[in-house]
């Protein structure tokens, strides 16, 4: 896998999707996961968890794509929740504040 390699693995659930996401999500790989997202908004889930236990890395423009897709699933009456986070990934959110704007498990 090089350096700006994300991939984003979609299963689903029994209330929604889990996007695994595994590698790097920065402003050169962030069309994957919003390429996932919009998928997962057109099959109408109500619940999406990212899953980031093997997200080696983020940057600011991926944290804003997931404020945009929050935004964008509260106008529907359904939910992101981030799973898993650790390292470096754990601390990126939580100086974002994202722990307080997220359901975080």
């Amino acid at each position: 896998m090089d350096a700006n390699h994300l991939e984003v693995i979609v299963s689903e659930l029994n209330d929604g999707a889990r996007l695994e996401l595994v590698g790097r999500m920065d402003f050169s790989s962030v069309t994957k996961f919003r390429a996932a997202m919009i998928k997962a908004s057109q099959k109408e889930w109500p619940n999406v968890v990212v899953d980031c236990a093997r997200l080696e890395y983020i940057d600011s423009s991926a944290m804003g794509n997931l404020l945009f897709w929050r935004g964008k699933l509260e106008e529907h009456q359904r939910a992101i929740t981030l799973a898993n986070c650790n390292g470096p990934v754990l601390k990126a959110l939580r100086i974002g504040g994202f722990h307080k704007l997220f359901e975080m498990q």
